[in-house]
């Protein structure tokens, strides 16, 4: 794991990568990504969840080919992308558990239909697995978010994504969570095989927040 930054302004965005490196644990860490005005994007320009755009500031990216990757008790807040992007597009990533994590107050998206209109829950913000399905087959094989507080996030908080079906992420496991005041999805899984999702609270999902205190 090793910190990594962008030219210029984005220099100053706290971010860790992990490379395909095997066996690396981070636990009890603070990163503020000091965004607190969301961007803005049409639907008619989005495609691709892990689009450069949306990915460019996120806080944790995991990288293809990453192998046993733990994240403990890990508060994530104002981040410019995603809280966490799992990236398994050109190799499969194995075993990520991301326990106890605090994700709050993530607005770097809002979506909108029509210029000015932007007023929409967005993808970005939280935890998103990504995989390819499609050219290489690749995946994350196997993620487990157990026992986090989400609150407050304009996106989606706990979701997957693929470009085909040619393979599926396998093993998912989504426990003990609470979702509140959550733009999007509080869980949203596309091409998942096997796993367990229980034990979870949701509680004013589909309401968007504009700051750090009050509900949706």
């Amino acid at each position: 794991m090793r910190g990594a930054g962008a030219s210029g302004a984005d220099d100053r965005l706290p971010r860790l990568q992990a490379f395909a490196h095997t066996g690396i644990d981070v636990g009890k860490l603070a990163i503020d990504g000091q965004v607190t005005t969301p961007a803005t994007a049409l639907y008619s320009a989005l495609s691709d969840p892990s689009s450069s755009t949306l990915i460019a500031n996120s806080s944790i990216r995991i990288h293809p080919g990453a192998i046993d990757i733990t994240l403990f008790r890990c508060r994530i807040f104002h981040t410019g992308g995603y809280a966490v992007h799992i990236d398994a597009r050109t190799a499969n990533v194995y075993r990520v558990e991301i326990i106890e994590p605090h994700l709050h107050d993530n607005r770097s998206f809002l979506f909108g239909a029509t210029a000015g209109s932007e007023i929409y829950g967005s993808w970005t913000g939280g935890i998103l697995a990504q995989g390819d399905g499609l050219t290489n087959n690749c995946g994350v094989r196997g993620l487990t978010v157990r026992n986090g507080r989400f609150r407050r996030g304009t996106g989606n908080q706990v979701w997957s994504h693929l470009y085909g079906f040619g393979t599926l992420h396998t093993d998912f496991r989504i426990q003990g969570c609470t979702f509140e005041d959550i733009g999007r999805d509080g869980i949203m899984l596309g091409g998942v095989v096997g796993g367990d999702v229980a034990g979870n609270f949701f509680r004013r999902i589909g309401y968007s927040c504009t700051d750090d205190v009050s509900a949706g």
